[in-house]
């Protein structure tokens, strides 16, 4: 038999408002107000590693020397070096203290050690005063332009100008030490023996300039002095 149709369905009945009931409203929109973002305090930063290697290198690179200059010498630290070798400090201290020593003693009585610092010191000092020999020969010196003109017993050994001296005269010196040409003269006659001095060259003696301070006759002799401007 056959099956019946199905019948369709009833729709369903759509709502009714109540009466007195007031219609559904859709809201409106609202537009949202800007907002400032807070600021925010920058976290501090960490070099990385590698950035630090490249500072330090950079750092490096303007303390070195620029090339080609030559380097500072380092100035050795005398407490450590006494301290490292004490002899040979405390033999160093006493050298130094031996030439200073020695210094103050001869710029007592000289004047041109400074000037010169070869000058010998073995003539330093005045001879010891001689006595009056039979021994004794005569010796004369002059110079017309400055009004010298004196004749004086000079004994073995003795320099000229101590010997000019002991007979009262006055001649030019400064050094007494043979450093220095004020007390220079030029043979004219006689013979003699000048002991160490510093100034003359070979060519001086050799054409008869000598030094009174440092000069002993060997025989009688006359001598022109103030020479200074004739040797240089």
């Amino acid at each position: 038999m056959p099956a019946a149709a199905a019948e369709p369905a009833e729709a369903a009945p759509e709502p009714v408002a109540a009466p007195g009931a007031a219609e559904p409203t859709t809201p409106e929109p609202v537009a949202a107000e800007p907002t400032t973002p807070e600021p925010v305090a920058a976290e501090p930063t960490t070099l990385e590693p590698e950035a630090d290697e490249r500072e330090t290198k950079h750092e490096a690179a303007e303390a070195a020397p620029e090339p080609g200059l030559p380097e500072e010498p380092t100035i050795p630290d005398p407490v450590l070096q006494a301290r490292a070798q004490p002899e040979a400090f405390a033999s160093e201290v006493a050298k130094s203290h031996a030439i200073e020593q020695r210094r103050m003693s001869i710029d007592e009585l000289l004047t041109s050690d400074e000037e010169h610092a070869d000058a010998p010191t073995r003539n330093a000092h005045h001879r010891a005063v001689y006595e009056a020999t039979d021994e004794a020969v005569e010796v004369r010196v002059y110079n017309e332009e400055e009004g010298l003109d004196i004749t004086f017993p000079c004994e073995p050994g003795e320099f000229i100008l101590d010997a000019a001296e002991r007979a009262g005269y006055d001649l030019p010196f400064s050094c007494r030490s043979g450093g220095c040409l004020t007390c220079s003269a030029k043979t004219i006659e006689g013979t003699w023996e000048m002991d160490e001095q510093y100034v003359l060259e070979d060519e001086h003696i050799e054409e008869g300039f000598m030094l009174l301070c440092c000069t002993a006759v060997t025989s009688p002799g006359v001598f022109l002095s103030h020479q200074q401007d004739e040797v240089e």
